[in-house]
């Protein structure tokens, strides 16, 4: 699941509400189509946070090879399960194939990296998709690009939260551009 989610930039409802259909392991790509959501004790699928919440994200070949090994793993429990499987069609289940709760999700991911801290702070789960918006940007993804992957509304939300990562975008630019101009324009002095 953490592979997922730093990988996709999910969150975490919607990481836990995919659906085997929702992944087309042959073409490297997911589908948000749902959020599992958690209101004092009662789960329950709804629709994504926004409109463009819905969409379609390319996965990377790992991804899509710990998915197929963690679907053979799947089916094997499945099997061992048998009648009491709760078969949801869930990417990520319980042991008997029904939700994962979102909360015990997120205390589980803090109890594995309890000691974990950067810049003298414990990680949450949240930070997974900052982790990949922030190398997506550094890496030169355009904005846009990421803005869509995460599913934000807007592209100004992506560039308002992470507008540091770019600061230096203005002298790439202009060094672009003297590269660029400077062969092609003499000036005479």
């Amino acid at each position: 699941m953490v592979l997922t989610a730093v990988s996709t930039g999910l969150r975490r409802g919607e990481l836990l509400a995919l659906k085997w259909d929702d992944i087309d392991l042959e073409k490297g790509y997911l589908q948000v189509r749902r959020s599992l959501g958690q209101t004092k004790g009662n789960i329950a699928l709804k629709a994504p946070k926004t409109k463009s919440s819905r969409r379609r994200i390319s996965i990377p070949q790992f991804l899509t090879k710990a998915l197929k090994s963690h679907k053979k793993e799947q089916m094997e429990t499945r099997l061992q399960v048998g009648k009491g499987y709760n078969d949801q069609d869930m990417v990520f289940a319980n042991l008997d194939g029904g939700w994962i709760s979102p909360h015990s999700f997120s205390h589980a991911f803090q109890y594995r990296v309890k000691d974990v801290e950067f810049n003298k702070k414990k990680v949450r789960l949240h930070d997974l998709r900052h982790t990949l918006a922030s190398q997506l940007l550094l890496i030169g993804a355009h904005p846009k690009v990421v803005s869509e992957r995460l599913g934000h509304s807007s592209i100004s939300i992506t560039l308002d939260i992470y507008s540091h990562l770019l600061s230096g975008i203005d002298e790439e630019a202009t060094n672009k551009i003297d590269e660029v101009l400077s062969s092609t324009l003499s000036f005479k002095n």
